[in-house]
Parts: structure tokens; C-alpha cells; sequence
């Protein structure tokens, strides 16, 4: 009795072990086979009409990153936290992407810049970026001070992005002085659990470039007129976003918050919020950190004035640089060329983005508040 109940064992795992294979061979088949019809008839159909929230972002990083502009190059690779990270090195230099050694040299002031394509200086030389310019009057004032500037801006990342490339990658760097060029939002919590994140944006990778995966969405989005498409629905369920919860931390009120806290705790003397302009269409500048005159209540050096201020003595300069053209779609064509032969004056490339004499302004106001305060001089 017990050897025939034993046997019975035996051959319910051997069937449910023949299932489970059977299974994946089944998956891999389709998902094998979708991919063959697809590359020869549908893969574009269905690449614009799925939304993609990641492939956005992954496209979006090599647009703005001049490193890749005309190149077919992939600057960034997936991170199951991050999103996404720059491939080859986490900093701008001269030629492209660059690493810096953790490790300080004697006497070194480190001032890392952290943020999006607005701090990465998108449209502009690398030595024409603010963050360049900014060591370089640093260094005209204090030519006796070792000042290194760490340019880590991430293009196309979103402050959620910012917060965790900071907290995961750039913090060990132990910068002295910390810049994020941003705007007001709380868009994370201040822990992160990396082992279940890792997990989820794992499975939300294989979703994503599973065909199967791609073809049910669109399936199921057909006749659906209203509400928002399945990919996005997956998409926020796996990465922990709840829309209707844009306040995940009470202890926060801003993602510069919780970052100035994670630098504080690795040694970080100085952070400084700087203020992240909106140009709308019809030439008005916005600030977009509120009010100057609310007391904040950490230093934060806002540019809004400065700007309407070089409007002022330069009026016939314009805001909006010329032949830059802007593509159905929200595509970027011909976004670098027209600075170095068709320099304007004006300051914007587009609603965000700054041309050389934008990065400068910004530059000036931010070297003029650190030395103003005196920083550089508190090290010795």
C-alpha cells in the first residue's frame, strides 16, 4: 500500500513536471514565432501604437545625449531601480561619458551636479554646459582650491530617476557640495527596498520585451475607447506608482529633500536647489520652485529674475533660439548644429533647454551665491 502510494507520488510530480515544461516550450514557441511573423509584417505597427512608458524614457536618453546624437549608439542600459543609467560611465567629459575614482584626491573639493538633461546641458558643447562653466569661475576665484566638477546629469530621467540614480550610484562619491537643478516634486520615499524593487522592475523588463506581452495589450486596448491603455496599468502596478498618491512620504515634501538627507548622510557639507525654468510659447518665463519670496527652507538660488533681467539689456536677442525645429511627435531634429554656426543670443532651445547664453546665466548665479556665501573658503 504505502509502495503504490509512493508510485502515485511519483507520477503526479513526473505529470506536473512534463506540464511546466510543456508550458514553457509553448510560451517560448509563441514567443519565438510572434517575433518571426512580427519582424516581417507588424513590429512597427505595434512599436507606435503600444505606449511605451519605458522605451520612452530609454529613447528619450539617447535623443538628448550628445554623446549619441547621430550615432547609432546606446548610451544607457537598463537598472532594475533606476530605470535606466548611462553605459559607459556615470559622468559628461569633453568626448562623452567618463568615470571618476570614488576616491578624493588630497584637498579636493568635490561638487557633484545632479539632474536631467537641463543639468547634462543638452543642445550645448560640453564647455559651454553650466556645469563647466560654473568650475570654471570656481576656479578663477579660488586658484589655490583643487575643485573637481562632476557633471551627472541624466538625460531623459524624471526626478523619481534622479533621486534613485543619486541614492544607488553617485552617493558613494561623497561629493562636498551637492547641485540638483530641479523642480518641486515628491515623486519617491526615502527607502527603497532594493532586493523586492529589483525584483518587480525585473518582471516588468521581461513583460516589456516579451511580443506576447505587446500583442495583449494591444488586444486589449482595441476597442476600448476610455481609460488608460493596459501597458500603463502593468507598467505603474509592477513599478509601485499610484497616480492618485503623489505624496508617498510624509516626512518629505520634495524628492531634493530626500536627497539632501541621503548627501548629508555621506558626508555631504553644502546642497544647493537650483531653479528650473519654464518658457512657455507665448515668452513668459516660469519658475518652477514657486515663489522667491517663500522662505525655503534650505538654500536654493533661483534664476528666473537673472534671466528676465539679461531679457532686459538684450532685447533684441528673443528668448527662443532660431532654426531649431521641433518634429511632430516630440522628436528632436538638428538640436546642437545651429549654436555653433547660427549663434542667437537668445537663451531657450526649446520650453526647458538652454542655449549657450542660457547655461551661462544659469552658471553666474550659481557661482555668484556659492562665493557670496562663502563655501569654497570653509575648506581647507
Amino acid at each position: 500500500m504505502e509502495n503504490e502510494r509512493i508510485k502515485n507520488d511519483q507520477s503526479f510530480f513526473k505529470i506536473l513536471a512534463k506540464l511546466t515544461v510543456a508550458m514553457i516550450f509553448t510560451v517560448l514557441l509563441l514567443e519565438g514565432g510572434l517575433r518571426v511573423v512580427l519582424s516581417l509584417s507588424l513590429n512597427n505597427y505595434l512599436t507606435h501604437v503600444l505606449p511605451q512608458p519605458y522605451g520612452r524614457l530609454m529613447k528619450r536618453a539617447g535623443e538628448f545625449d550628445c554623446s549619441a546624437r547621430g550615432r547609432s549608439l546606446s548610451v544607457v542600459k537598463f537598472d532594475p531601480l533606476c530605470y535606466f543609467i548611462p553605459k559607459r560611465g556615470f559622468f559628461r567629459g569633453p568626448e562623452g561619458r567618463v568615470d571618476c575614482p570614488k576616491e578624493k584626491e588630497a584637498h579636493e573639493i568635490r561638487i557633484l551636479c545632479i539632474g536631467d538633461s537641463t543639468t547634462y546641458g543638452f543642445a550645448v558643447d560640453y564647455d559651454d554646459s553650466w556645469v563647466y562653466l560654473l568650475g570654471k569661475m570656481l576656479a578663477a576665484r579660488y586658484p589655490g582650491k583643487n575643485i573637481r566638477m562632476l557633471n551627472a546629469g541624466l538625460p531623459g530621467a524624471s526626478p523619481r530617476q534622479v533621486k534613485r540614480f543619486f541614492q544607488f550610484h553617485l552617493a558613494d562619491y561623497h561629493p562636498d557640495i551637492l547641485i540638483w537643478r530641479s523642480e518641486q516634486s515628491l515623486t519617491d520615499t526615502y527607502f527603497v527596498n532594493e532586493t523586492s524593487d529589483s525584483l518587480r522592475f525585473l518582471v516588468w523588463r521581461c513583460l516589456y520585451e516579451s511580443r506576447i506581452f505587446r500583442v495583449t495589450c494591444v488586444l486589449l486596448d482595441r476597442n476600448r475607447r476610455n481609460g488608460r491603455p493596459t501597458v500603463d496599468i502593468v507598467h505603474d502596478f509592477l513599478t509601485n506608482r499610484n497616480p492618485r498618491n503623489q505624496k508617498p512620504s510624509e516626512k518629505f515634501d520634495s524628492d531634493f529633500a530626500i536627497v539632501r538627507k541621503i548627501a548629508a548622510e555621506h558626508g555631504t557639507r553644502y546642497s544647493l536647489q537650483v531653479e528650473r525654468l519654464f518658457c512657455n510659447d507665448s515668452g513668459v518665463i516660469l519658475g518652477l520652485l514657486g515663489d522667491p519670496r517663500r522662505q525655503a527652507p534650505w538654500p536654493v538660488v533661483y534664476t528666473r529674475a537673472a534671466f528676465q533681467e539679461y531679457m532686459k539689456n538684450n532685447p533684441s536677442k528673443g528668448l527662443f533660439a532660431d532654426k531649431v525645429h521641433i518634429a511632430e511627435g516630440g522628436e528632436t531634429v538638428r538640436m546642437q548644429e545651429p549654436f555653433r554656426t547660427n549663434p542667437s543670443g537668445a537663451l531657450f532651445v526649446d520650453n526647458v533647454h538652454l542655449t549657450e547664453a542660457g547655461e551661462a546665466v544659469t552658471a553666474k548665479e550659481v557661482s555668484r551665491f556659492i562665493i557670496d556665501n562663502k563655501w569654497i573658503e570653509t575648506f581647507q
